[in-house]
């Protein structure tokens, strides 16, 4: 069961692209890492996956363990 889907995340800062094409899904029980150079976008991703900045392009969806409800951002 898939808990969190990620298809296809671009998020620009005016002309900058600073994350683009960026396609996974997390399974319940994996266990993941996020690693890259400075400047490679990893907090860019977790703020467009946190809700605090939101996506150019794409979408994502969050499923929370233990209840019924989904959540899908564009």
């Amino acid at each position: 069961m898939a808990i969190l889907t990620v298809n296809n995340i671009k998020k620009m800062f005016g002309t900058d692209v600073i994350i683009q094409d960026i396609t996974f899904e997390v399974q319940k029980g994996d266990r993941i890492g996020l690693v890259g150079i400075n400047g490679s976008g990893k907090t860019t991703l977790f703020k467009v996956l946190n809700g605090e900045y939101t996506a150019d392009e794409g979408t994502f969806t969050t499923l929370k363990i233990g209840r019924a409800s989904c959540r899908e951002r564009v």
